[in-house]
């Protein structure tokens, strides 16, 4: 039921809390915790699995005030940039949105961001419509080194990690690395 889904918080199945991803068994019981305050983020598009689930959050993102749906639209673009090395602001110049922009349907960057935020572009396209295709297979996400396709071949990787240390994170992102 769409409100259920507007306001879940977590989901009980057979008694256990299970990822949002998890797949359903025959006879599994599921029980949805609720809450009134609670409302669908845009990282639900990367677990729904229906088009009718996939339209009502984006239809619940698009109530979301303007202001919000810009801070979204950075966070998930910048992340996108952070994962090539490169950071939004000196890349999406109003000159390569003149560019890209007709293809994304959008005229500002602020339509790129609020775009972004409803759901309607993917971050990943914006960097393939600046970089292209080729370019970014060469900037993978580990910035691999030394890559070869043999699996006794070790390889050196790189990994950045962008973020303050509150609540010793690093820490913890290290303990979970190793």
């Amino acid at each position: 039921h769409t409100e259920i889904g507007n306001h879940a918080v977590k989901g009980l199945i057979n008694g256990s809390a299970i990822p949002v991803f998890y797949t359903l068994g025959s006879g599994d019981t599921v029980h949805v915790v609720t809450d009134k305050n609670n409302k669908p983020e845009r990282e639900w598009l990367n677990f729904v699995k229906t088009s009718f689930a996939t339209n009502k959050i984006k239809e619940q993102l698009k109530k979301e005030p303007l202001e919000n749906k810009l801070v979204v639209g950075k966070k998930y673009i910048q992340k996108e940039f952070d994962r090539i090395g490169k950071n939004y602001i000196n890349e999406l110049t109003e000159k390569r949105i003149r560019l890209i922009g007709p293809k994304l349907n959008c005229q500002t960057l602020s339509d790129i961001l609020i775009g972004i935020a409803e759901g309607n572009i993917k971050p990943q396209n914006v960097i393939e419509l600046i970089y292209g295709q080729q370019e970014l297979s060469r900037k993978t996400i580990f910035r691999r080194k030394n890559y070869t396709p043999h699996k006794d071949f070790l390889s050196h990787i790189g990994l950045r990690v962008i973020g303050d240390n509150s609540k010793n994170q690093f820490r913890e992102i290290t303990r979970t690395l190793n």
